[in-house]
């Protein structure tokens, strides 16, 4: 039996050092974000809907998506998920595949009981790498159950995790559908479509454009999709509206920043950024009630000094 290796200037055992490190790191966030925080005003408020049409969707929306929760009872369903990360050297320089890493998983929910996961397969591959070689695979997992009450399914695979009418000033991205969201984007109604259910029904679907009030990494731009009859959102595909410039947000959050950096080794990992490039969500209605999560994609690119990293995580 081994015992946990023990920093001799702190006394904190490894794993007690890097929870230290996270909960710092969270703090820092917290205290990032309250800076930035907008409170909403009555003025704010009155010029965020760009038309009533827009307001009255954007309010129902966000009612609906807490009222379906309490009517789903169970679902079964097979889950796939896939990480594909590319590398690539200098501004013209070939991108090649670095990683990929697949798994399917059979998901059974139900209300009161939990989730049950079956992983029926998994692989993953580093091309690049020495064949066979399997290296950090427990950290490429996904999640892989595709629903349950209050998970916030619009901006999952970017941190936020679960669906409420709070103002959400914990996430890594702002919610356009949170309570006091006004205070940060602008809506504005955009096409329609109709379509016929299997029973003769008729339904509509009606888009709501999204804009941030000013370009910021954690503030989306894009276009909702809601059923107009339940204002369940059914398609969303947007991107943040500014890409996240890694050293100028480590010096915002952190005082000491980069500092202790040396300057040989600076070259080499500056300029670093992380741009989130496409994000969609789309929905199945089922049993002509339910909207629920088909598919969801993120598509984006990683730089770090000379090496760029295209990347792509896709759940169906």
């Amino acid at each position: 039996m081994t015992t946990p290796a023990t920093r001799p200037d702190t006394g904190l055992t490894a794993h007690d050092s890097i929870e230290a490190r996270i909960d710092e790191d969270s703090v820092r966030f917290a205290r990032w974000r309250a800076a930035r925080r907008i409170a909403l005003t009555p003025e704010l408020e009155a010029n965020a809907y760009r038309d009533p049409r827009a307001r009255e969707l954007v309010l129902r929306a966000r009612k609906a998506r807490l009222i379906q929760d309490s009517t789903l009872v169970a679902y079964d369903a097979m889950a796939h998920e896939r990480l594909t990360v590319g590398l690539g050297i200098g501004s013209i320089g070939r991108e090649k595949l670095f990683m990929r890493n697949e798994t399917a998983s059979h998901v059974r929910w139900r209300r009161g009981h939990g989730a049950v996961v079956d992983v029926v397969g998994a692989r993953s591959a580093f091309p690049m790498l020495t064949p066979g070689v399997h290296v950090m695979t427990d950290m490429l997992h996904i999640d892989a159950i595709p629903y349950y009450p209050g998970r916030e399914n619009l901006l999952r695979l970017l941190g936020v995790n679960r669906a409420n009418d709070r103002e959400n000033n914990e996430d890594v991205l702002i919610n356009p559908l949170a309570s006091g969201s006004e205070a940060y984007y602008r809506y504005q109604t955009g096409d329609s479509v109709s379509f016929l259910l299997p029973d003769g029904t008729k339904g509509r679907l009606r888009e709501v454009k999204v804009e941030a009030r000013a370009p910021r990494f954690d503030l989306i731009v894009g276009s909702l999709w809601f059923d107009v009859n339940t204002a369940q959102l059914v398609r969303a595909v947007y991107r943040p509206s500014q890409p996240l410039d890694v050293v100028k947000f480590v010096e915002a959050t952190d005082d000491e920043g980069f500092e202790d950096v040396p300057k040989l080794v600076r070259p080499m990992i500056f300029p670093m950024s992380f741009d989130v490039t496409a994000l969609t969500v789309e929905y199945d209605l089922h049993e002509q009630r339910w909207w629920l999560p088909r598919l969801e994609t993120v598509e984006g690119r990683m730089r770090v000094g000379i090496m760029r990293a295209p990347f792509s995580v896709e759940q169906s």
